[in-house]
């Protein structure tokens, strides 16, 4: 299972704290070729990043993503 993640892009919603946090460095350790994680909690997201140590990791704020869909798709 483990070669499966090596190479791959994941997303890891819920990161910036718990299971999305310690799953987003899992990844990043196991050979993961990218981890996109999001969470409402900047600071928490940014630690996140910090830990991690790779460059492949990027965050996005979950509220800015969803705002976005909202305003691409409508609210409802």
């Amino acid at each position: 299972m483990l070669s499966s993640i090596r190479g791959r892009l994941y997303t890891v919603t819920g990161a910036a704290s718990g299971i999305g946090r310690a799953t987003a460095i899992k990844l990043v350790h196991l050979g993961a070729a990218g981890v996109s994680i999001s969470d409402v909690n900047e600071a928490g997201l940014k630690e996140t990043k910090e830990l991690c140590n790779c460059a492949s990791v990027h965050q996005r704020n979950t509220e800015a993503l969803t705002n976005t869909q909202v305003h691409r798709l409508g609210p409802g």
